[in-house]
């Protein structure tokens, strides 16, 4: 069982960090005005292991854009590791996934294209191959 002295902590250190998580929010979307966002969702996690002394922090934010253009001009904005490529979910789709960290908020920048059926082909067709 927590004393409510460790759950307070707890409590102050979720405030804090969402604080924290908005702060960033609110500069990356002041900071850049320009780049077109769909959605945006912040995350916070707090625990605490019963029996440790130590609270874990977890803070990101999840970017969503309509397109791959824009989720790279993202990710250069915000200094990120960009993955990129085709998988096939029962129809090839491209995807972008960036992460940075900013003040200890990670920063996720997604987006994803269906393939056309033509492109979907062509790919296939390179994939036919491929091991």
């Amino acid at each position: 069982m927590f004393t409510r002295a460790q759950v307070l902590s707890a409590i102050d250190t979720f405030e804090a960090a969402t604080f924290r998580t908005a702060r960033v929010a609110r500069e990356l979307l002041t900071g850049n005005a320009a780049l077109k966002v769909s959605q945006i969702g912040p995350q916070v996690f707090v625990s605490r292991a019963k029996g440790q002394d130590d609270t874990h922090v977890r803070t990101a934010l999840a970017v969503l854009v309509e397109d791959l253009a824009e989720a790279r001009a993202w990710a250069e904005s915000v200094g990120a590791t960009v993955e990129s490529g085709i998988r096939d979910a029962g129809w090839p789709y491209e995807y972008l996934h960036a992460e940075a960290e900013i003040d200890g908020v990670q920063v996720d920048v997604t987006t994803t294209r269906l393939l056309s059926s033509e492109d979907a082909d062509t790919w296939r067709a390179s994939q036919a191959g491929v091991q």
